[in-house]
């Protein structure tokens, strides 16, 4: 699991003042580079641990081209 460091730091909206970590997952292959396809984003408990039951960001990644 990532934990973002800039989670903390960023008072400038009141969601991105909560304490996060992402997960990565579902990764693939685009041209030969492995890449994440999903990714989430859980508040984290006092103790750090992510709290499953719901997302509060969420992406996925269909396509990949690199230049």
């Amino acid at each position: 699991m990532m934990r973002h460091p800039g989670a903390w730091t960023n008072p400038s909206t009141s969601w991105a003042a909560v304490p996060r970590c992402t997960t990565p997952s579902e990764y693939r292959e685009f041209d030969g580079i492995m890449v994440p396809t999903r990714r989430r984003a859980y508040v984290r408990n006092h103790d750090g641990s992510p709290v499953r039951d719901s997302v509060s960001i969420a992406g996925d990644v269909t396509d990949v081209t690199f230049s």
